[in-house]
C-alpha cells in the first residue's frame, strides 16, 4: 500500500480472495500523496485511516513500517495490527551508538 491510487482502491484490494493483509510503506505512500515524510499531515493520516478501516471491515491484517517504539504504539492505537519495528539498519545504528556512548566515546 504505497500509492494514493492503491488507497483509492483499497476496498477492492482487500476483497481479493487470497489477500490476507495490507502493508503500508510510509515513505512511499507519503511521497505518492505529495506530502513526503510529513507523517502528521491530514492527507497522509486520512489515507492510513482509510487503509485500517478497509482492512478491519474485510477481516484483513493492516500492517505498517514504523520508526521505533513510540511510532509503533501510535500506529497500534490507530488500529494497525501488524507492526514492523523500524529497519534492521536503524536497530544496528542505535545499538552501536549506545555502545559507543557507554565507552565514553562521542558519536
Amino acid at each position: 500500500m504505497e500509492t494514493g491510487k492503491a488507497v483509492e482502491n483499497i476496498d477492492e484490494i482487500v476483497s481479493v480472495e487470497g489477500v490476507d493483509g495490507i502493508f503500508v510503506g510510509p515513505n512511499d505512500l507519503s511521497a505518492s500523496l505529495g506530502v513526503f515524510r510529513d507523517f502528521e499531515n491530514p492527507i497522509y493520516r486520512g489515507a492510513l485511516g482509510r487503509v485500517v478501516d478497509a482492512a478491519r471491515i474485510a477481516g484483513r491484517i493492516a500492517g505498517i513500517m514504523t520508526s521505533g517504539v513510540e511510532d509503533a504504539l501510535g500506529k497500534v492505537s490507530m488500529g494497525f495490527n501488524f507492526i514492523a519495528l523500524s529497519s534492521d539498519i536503524q536497530h544496528l545504528l542505535k545499538s552501536y551508538i549506545d555502545e559507543f556512548k557507554r565507552l565514553g566515546l562521542s558519536v
